[in-house]
């Protein structure tokens, strides 16, 4: 079916006048053997098994795009190869495909000098290569697009900076000998930009701005698993590890932007006094609503994600809007994942009371409405995850973990909100509230010691699609918040999962 697509799309161009030239597993030394070839306007070589290009012009004087792909084979570009390719616009050499991956084997491959002649040069790719001096490039005043993803090189050229066409810069997976590069990056004005520098010793700087910045992914870390193994990847994202600038600072810097316009965020090891993420990073009270997935690891000083007990601040009705994916691990000073003024404000659960005159719509909108995957490991100091009125706006989670909370008590709601009886005398309209998590498929309960329940006693809570279920290493949670969320559920089938014991797992089936 593939070949038959491609073929039928090649026969199209044809038509169109798009001369096309594909083929696989080809030695490129036969180019000058192919018949039209002076013709063609797109030459597409994948899995070539012999890089070796012909000694002689190659006589393409129509020639727009010229791709070659192969993992391990060397090229090797005579001069005299390049020279009569003037209407060249698109030249990649790639070892891998546009993919997030690459090779820690890199085949070297020299720039010819000839390269200098492909004045009409706006996109320029060369994966995976070891490229040592790339100086040369400095020369393409036409180019747009540089991809160097994956390669290692000398020093990125200074004088690139004076390329002012260039939009977009692909460093992602690169090594580069000289600390040199972060300086001239600064200095560009890109819209894109893809930067994961391996073993590399310059700080990034804190006085950079990107303000034509439309899409980028900034990794300041040696570690990229997390965002390869991310199932959707934002347009916008940055991972940084030891991020030390004065939160009171912060506003300041010209580095705000990359932090304040993510889609994805994940932070590592963050140092200097941030108690939160909201209003720390975010003082002017946005609601750091673009973010899709947030990530933080051991940032120590961490209190909160969100602090709103601050009247003056309450004008940040709406937070984290578009959030999908929350991870947190490690952060020994969480104590709760909001502090906010509202959950002071609605004993009632939702009720409107006198105190401050807060209508229910106030703290509606600080529910997490598009959140489906939620993991939560070694935060100590947490007893309670969410405050009861939060329970009602995670109509999409999907995924929820928790591990290793040494001091967790509830998950929902805190310990003087969790009885009965203290429930029946504030609300004065219903004796139970009905909780539906109606896309919940998977919870996990490891390691929390003191965990008594997973929601309070005045709830019923409804997970209808609830199918894998691993409550270990809760000594003290009760039968009866189990026995709770097998009501209804997918739990009662044969094919559901269910881990349950106080100790060490046990797979248990349930009829």
């Amino acid at each position: 079916m593939h070949d038959m697509v491609r073929d039928v799309a090649l026969w199209i161009a044809s038509l169109t006048g798009h001369a096309i030239l594909v083929r696989t597993k080809m030695d490129v030394r036969m180019l000058v053997e192919e018949e039209n070839i002076k013709d063609k306007k797109v030459i597409s070589l994948w899995d070539v098994n012999n890089g070796q290009f012909p000694d002689n012009q190659l006589n393409c004087p129509q020639l727009e795009t010229l791709l070659l792909h192969s993992p391990m084979v060397h090229f090797e570009v005579p001069n005299a190869c390049l020279e009569r390719l003037e209407m060249l616009k698109i030249l990649a050499f790639l070892t891998v495909d546009y993919t997030w991956e690459w090779y820690s084997m890199r085949p070297s491959f020299s720039l010819p000098q000839s390269i200098d002649s492909l004045q009409n040069i706006h996109t320029l790719c060369l994966r995976g290569y070891e490229l040592g001096d790339i100086s040369i490039l400095e020369s393409l005043q036409a180019l747009e697009i540089l991809d160097l993803r994956g390669s290692s090189f000398e020093e990125l050229p200074s004088e690139i900076i004076k390329l002012k066409k260039l939009k977009l810069l692909d460093l992602y997976g690169c090594s580069i000998e000289k600390n040199n590069a972060y300086k001239v990056i600064g200095c560009l004005q890109l819209e894109e930009l893809y930067l994961h520098l391996i073993e590399y010793e310059e700080n990034f700087p804190h006085d950079v701005s990107f303000t034509k910045l439309q899409r980028y992914v900034i990794l300041l870390e040696e570690d990229s698993s997390n965002w390869k193994s991310s199932v959707d990847k934002p347009s916008r994202a940055l991972s940084v590890d030891g991020f030390n600038a004065s939160a009171q600072s912060f506003i300041s810097l010209p580095i705000k932007d990359l932090f304040l316009r993510a889609e994805y965020l994940d932070l590592n090891n963050l140092k200097g006094g941030y108690k939160n993420v909201i209003p720390c990073m975010d003082p002017q009270g946005q609601g750091m609503n673009q973010l899709i997935v947030l990530k933080l690891n051991t940032c120590l000083e961490m209190e909160c994600l969100f602090d709103n007990t601050n009247v003056g601040l309450l004008h940040t009705q709406v937070v984290f809007a578009n959030l999908v994916e929350l991870v947190l691990y490690d952060m020994d000073s969480l104590r709760g994942v909001f502090h906010d003024y509202f959950s002071q404000c609605f004993p009632n659960n939702g009720e409107e009371i006198e105190e401050g005159n807060v209508s229910d719509q106030n703290h509606t909108n600080l529910t997490l409405s598009k959140l489906k995957r939620f993991e939560v490991t070694g935060c100590n100091k947490l007893e309670y995850i969410f405050p009861m009125y939060f329970a009602k706006g995670l109509v999409s989670l999907n995924d929820f973990k928790i591990c290793g909370c040494s001091e967790l008590k509830y998950v929902f709601g805190s310990e003087k909100k969790s009885r009965l009886s203290i429930y029946q005398q504030e609300s004065l309209h219903q004796a139970h509230i009905d909780l539906k998590f109606l896309n919940l498929n998977t919870l996990w309960l490891h390691a929390l010691p003191n965990l008594i329940d997973i929601w309070p006693e005045y709830c019923r809570p409804c997970l209808l699609n609830l199918n894998d279920l691993h409550c270990y290493g809760c000594p003290k949670l009760s039968n009866l918040s189990v026995r709770k969320a097998m009501i209804d559920s997918t739990l009662q089938q044969d094919h559901a999962t269910m881990v349950y014991s106080s100790v060490l797992p046990k797979t248990l089936k349930i009829n």
